[in-house]
């Protein structure tokens, strides 16, 4: 979904000041940063859920190449993403395991070191969109991203070489995904299908991203909850046209 971004004048006197030193360090490296800035600034536009939460509700991006980062706060949507998770990683759905102890079965969401119960919404989703892509994000996400969960230092070191992958492995496979945040993992699919699940009408097209909003529908438990977030974001001013 398009995200309307605001820039505090604040921001804009920032990279205005340091703009101007790096030219007067050297002509051209001020042009260098503002490219970097600007590349940080479209990524947010594009997948704003990727960056960490560091303080609250602000999250943080870094510039590569110079020492920059960019603070910004993302709402509205947020509300029935979120919601999906606590659905689908309720203890009705998932199991909190160690690997070795897993159904071999089922889907196993090693950022969380949890286990899918057969009939789980995760895990029957994953059966039906991810199975055959899987190892292909796995290989690289297990590489750059879920062993550092916990290892601060390390995640961000790798965290701009996690987020290349992505965005490489979102272009082959855009017409499987609603969002391209929806590309990061299984789990953050599932909550970005939930999502406009309930924030869009129900697709007719065969792409696979509007098979995986109507896997949705299958449930009418779902449905009714769906029924029951919309009702909440209209009482708090969200419009769906």
């Amino acid at each position: 979904m398009p995200v309307k971004l605001i820039i505090a004048p604040e921001v804009e006197q920032d990279i205005s000041e340091a703009y101007a030193w790096y030219e007067e360090q050297k002509i051209g490296l001020g042009e260098e940063f503002l490219s970097c800035v600007d590349a940080l600034v479209r990524s947010i536009v594009r997948m704003p859920k990727m960056y960490e939460v560091v303080f609250n509700a602000y999250r943080r991006g870094l510039t590569r190449r110079f020492p920059y980062g960019t603070f910004y706060e993302y709402k509205d949507e947020t509300v029935a993403h979120e919601l999906a998770h606590i659905i689908t990683l309720a203890p009705d759905q998932v199991s909190w395991l160690e690997l070795e102890d897993s159904d071999p079965a089922t889907y196993y969401i090693y950022e969380y070191d949890l286990d899918t119960a057969p009939e789980s919404y995760v895990n029957l989703f994953f059966g039906s969109f991810w199975a055959d892509i899987y190892l292909e994000w796995s290989d690289f996400y297990y590489e750059y991203g879920i062993q550092y969960y916990g290892e601060e230092q390390l995640y961000e070191e790798n965290e701009q070489t996690l987020y290349v992958y992505l965005d490489d492995f979102y272009d082959k496979y855009a017409e499987r995904f609603v969002t391209e945040y929806a590309a990061t993992s299984p789990v953050e699919d599932v909550a970005e299908t939930f999502m406009l699940f309930v924030l869009e009408d129900k697709p007719t097209g065969n792409k696979v991203s509007d098979k995986k909003m109507r896997f949705i529908y299958e449930f009418p438990e779902l449905i009714e909850v769906r029924d029951h977030a919309q009702e909440y974001l209209e009482s708090i001013g969200y419009s769906y046209n």
